[in-house]
């Protein structure tokens, strides 16, 4: 888990909670990249009647940057809507469903996606253009609209072909651009409960300063479901010129990525009537690129502020990197285990390098992330590497969680091999040591195959098959195309927009004209029309 519940206000809004994010050259498709980012965390599969969903109010967006300026060039833009069938019926399905379009599915949710190009794609239709003096001139389009979501892994009675309705969620668009959105199972393995237990590892908590026996890690997200956005782009979607980068040490190859969620500026609520709008610009309420920035470097009085602001002002947040609490605090929770630590007193230039610069050329033989000098927060990814060979030799059927022979999993570069879990062989990875734990990437999954871990059912805990997150590939798929790819957005409503300044001299001129030509005794503007005032300055005054 890396960000999951990590500030005060977000806590309250799951919804709009952004939990991961993963970026990846993808392995069936060498000459694309997958973008993954989750929502709605910790999710227990029991979750009736009012299973879980994405935000119809929430704006879901992912950013590339691909000049190293800490703003991005590049958005996705998620909007959701739900519909019902039957308003008189609690039930969220009134019999099996069997496929996306079942008559017996009575809860549905459908998403359309928007690509803004631009020089920071921030300022569409949000609060951060009306404090720009230039605002950006942006192009948006919208690749994809009345995409089907699947439903939730309800139970063996109402989804008895999960996989299925996992396989025809997986939406094609035009060039070459897939995308998916959707309940899944949580791959992140984290011990949760003992972790924010006073920082307990528990194969080595004999040598904490409140000592017990020792015992194995415990998988607290193993049987819990999460909403992913998962979306598969060619690479020359990605780059500033549409190029496919070759050389592994050019600045140019490295892309930063992170995702976001907004709410509009204002809500309203008429309990009379039973009505909730929304309207004003869209406001960032959560933001993530690398995992656990603001769950455990930045403080706890400051964790809200950090969601509402852009990586590209994250150098407010450098002495918090330099000197992460948690180092300070590992030498006294396990007193002499750590000595190097409990001596260190410089800035941890290694940290800033990891989180916030990338690593530049020389550090890693072969290997380079770095995106510049502005500090920001995001998740660095090398387009010029491809996936490596030596993965588990292993392909995933989507009916099936058995390990069969075929191509090689590769996306996890210089990663180890995955290790199943007992029932399911592809439910995560993680090193084969004791106490170490991975980052598990959610969807797209673990082979050639891209596959699509399946959402656990209600009763994953007590050992029922579906366990197993396997779905079916990419390119299993045939769905038809939305409407026209280069389809233009209209302009963000006025409100979102901020006045220009000629507007703005000329209102206030027109107010002083009118003030000048008020009756005596008058407290009303004039509404003339132009030629009437016309006239009258014309007239001499009596």
């Amino acid at each position: 888990m890396s960000s999951h519940r990590e500030a005060p206000e977000i806590s309250k809004d799951p919804v709009a909670d952004n939990a991961d994010v993963y970026a990846f050259v993808s392995p069936d498709r060498p000459d694309t990249v997958t973008l993954i980012s989750n929502f709605v965390p910790l999710q227990a599969p029991p979750g009736g009647p009012n299973f879980f969903e994405f935000g119809d109010d929430v704006l879901y967006s992912i950013y590339i940057d691909n000049n190293g300026d800490g703003r991005p060039e590049i958005s996705y833009l998620f909007r959701f809507s739900t519909r019902l069938r039957n308003r008189n019926t609690f039930l969220y399905n009134t019999g099996p469903v069997t496929s996306l379009g079942s008559p017996n599915w009575n809860k549905r949710q459908f998403y359309s996606v928007t690509r803004v190009d631009g020089h920071d794609t921030t300022a569409y239709g949000t609060a951060h253009a009306a404090h720009q003096h230039h605002r950006p001139k942006l192009h948006a389009r919208v690749l994809g609209s009345n995409l089907a979501c699947p439903p939730c892994n309800v139970g063996p009675r109402s989804t008895p072909n999960y996989p299925a309705l996992g396989e025809a969620a997986v939406h094609t668009l035009a060039n070459g651009v897939k995308v998916f959105a959707g309940q899944r199972t949580d791959g992140f393995y984290v011990d949760l409960g003992a972790i924010f237990d006073l920082a307990d590892l528990r194969p080595f908590q004999h040598l904490h300063l409140i000592p017990s026996a020792d015992a194995a890690g415990v998988d607290a997200t193993k049987t819990l479901n999460i909403h992913t956005i998962a979306l598969q782009v060619p690479i020359s979607h990605l780059t500033p010129h549409g190029s496919v980068p070759k050389n592994a040490g050019s600045s140019s190859s490295v892309i930063g990525v992170w995702s976001a969620a907004s709410r509009r500026k204002v809500r309203m609520i008429d309990k009379a009537n039973d009505e909730r709008s929304q309207s004003g610009p869209w406001v960032q309420v959560s933001r993530l690129g690398n995992p656990l920035f603001n769950e455990v470097i930045v403080p706890l009085g400051r964790k809200d502020k950090w969601n509402t602001l852009y990586p590209a002002q994250d150098k407010v947040f450098l002495k918090n990197v330099q000197h992460p609490e948690v180092a300070k605090l590992l030498p006294v929770l396990y007193p002499n285990v750590f000595p190097n630590l409990a001596g260190l007193t410089k800035p941890r230039g290694d940290l800033v390098a990891i989180l916030l610069t990338g690593l530049p050329n020389g550090v890693v033989p072969g290997f380079q992330n770095y995106t510049g000098k502005v500090p920001a927060d995001q998740l660095r990814l090398n387009l010029a590497i491809p996936p490596t060979a030596g993965g588990c030799s292993t392909t995933w059927s989507a009916s099936s969680c058995e390990r069969s022979p075929g191509r090689r999993t590769a996306w996890w570069t210089r990663r180890s091999n995955p290790t199943p879990r007992p029932g399911c062989s592809l439910r995560g990875w993680r090193r084969p040591r004791t106490g170490t734990r991975r980052r598990s990437p959610t969807s797209l999954h673990r082979s050639t195959d891209s596959t699509l871990p399946r959402a656990n059912p209600r009763n994953a805990a007590a050992g029922h098959p579906s366990l197993c997150p396997a779905a079916a590939s990419w390119e299993a798929l045939h769905v038809a195309r939305p409407r026209s790819f280069e389809r233009r957005l209209p302009r963000p409503p006025a409100h979102a927009r901020a006045p220009a300044r000629g507007l703005l001299r000329t209102q206030a001129s027109g107010v002083r004209r009118a003030r000048d030509r008020r009756e005596p005794g008058s407290a009303g503007r004039s509404h003339r029309c132009r030629h009437a005032r016309r006239r009258d300055r014309d007239q001499p005054r009596a």
